[in-house]
């Protein structure tokens, strides 16, 4: 059985990483040696078609995680070469590298932030799992 889609290459394109630690007067206030750490983050992607090939795409994904005061404050991009089986129709190709595609390259963007950051005093950090179809139909509809 032939993938819907084939993931050629990727790269890293920012990887911005910075552990922002809490205040004194944070630390005072913390049970049993915790902290409670609050995120605004967001997702975003672009796609573009390949003039020469109708099958191949670059998928660009970000992801952006700000720290209510204090905690990880990370900036990461990604692009990543998808092709499709011929006679796959646009349509198919513009749902499957949206939510695929997007999966794929969030899964890798997983990995490499909780293996960079496994070295920082704190540990790791690991993206949150997301339900992508509903980032991608988020984003699809501010687009509209």
């Amino acid at each position: 059985m032939e993938p819907a889609v084939n993931l050629h290459s990727f790269v890293i394109m920012r990887s911005n990483i910075e552990m922002l630690p809490p205040d004194e007067e944070t630390l005072k206030s913390a049970v049993d040696g915790k902290v409670q750490l609050k995120y605004n983050s967001s997702i975003a992607y672009s796609v573009a078609k390949n003039q020469d090939d109708e099958y191949n795409y670059k998928l660009t994904l970000g992801v952006k995680v700000v720290p209510e005061g204090f905690g990880w404050s990370i900036d990461v991009e990604i692009v990543g070469i998808f092709s499709f089986p011929k006679g796959t129709s646009i349509s198919d190709m513009e749902g499957i590298v949206r939510v695929n595609g997007c999966t794929i390259l969030y899964g890798l963007l997983r990995g490499h932030l909780a293996s960079v950051t496994g070295a920082f005093p704190s540990g790791p950090y690991v993206l949150p799992t997301v339900n992508m179809l509903e980032v991608v139909k988020r984003i699809e509809g501010s687009r509209s």
